[in-house]
């Protein structure tokens, strides 16, 4: 199965616990992001153990050097994807991207759950409890 495809403009957090942090790159709302060594946003990369540590799922757009806004922690995350209920959230390989199938985590990359589909077009979203994976040998 492919990555979830998110809209930026279908994104609507249920909570209003926002960071704001200034993106060292372009970011789509419905991108998951980590931190750079400058501590600015960046996209997440299952391929690149640097990139592993997500941090949240942005909330807006941002262009690089704008501020950017994410959500850590988010149990009923609206998006036009359509998780199956209970499966897991995977960072994929595509940067920002999330996957459902953990097929897709191939040889040196690092699976990576950050919440769980609840079906139709919402998810849990959970960056704080994330669980990491050894690296696909």
């Amino acid at each position: 199965m492919a990555d979830l495809s998110i809209t930026a403009t279908s994104v609507v957090p249920s909570v209003s616990n926002f960071y704001k942090v200034i993106a060292a790159e372009a970011i789509d709302a419905g991108e998951t992001v980590c931190k750079d060594s400058d501590g600015d946003l960046i996209l997440t990369d299952a391929t690149d153990s640097t990139k592993i540590d997500c941090v949240g799922i942005a909330v807006c757009s941002a262009a690089a050097g704008q501020p950017c806004m994410y959500v850590d922690l988010d149990p009923a995350l609206v998006t036009d994807a359509s998780p199956t209920n209970g499966a897991a959230l995977l960072l994929s390989e595509t940067p920002g991207k999330l996957t459902v199938t953990i097929a897709d985590i191939t040889t040196g990359s690092t699976p990576v759950s950050v919440g769980m589909g609840k079906g139709t077009t919402t998810m849990s979203f959970d960056a704080k409890t994330k669980h990491t994976g050894t690296e696909v040998a």
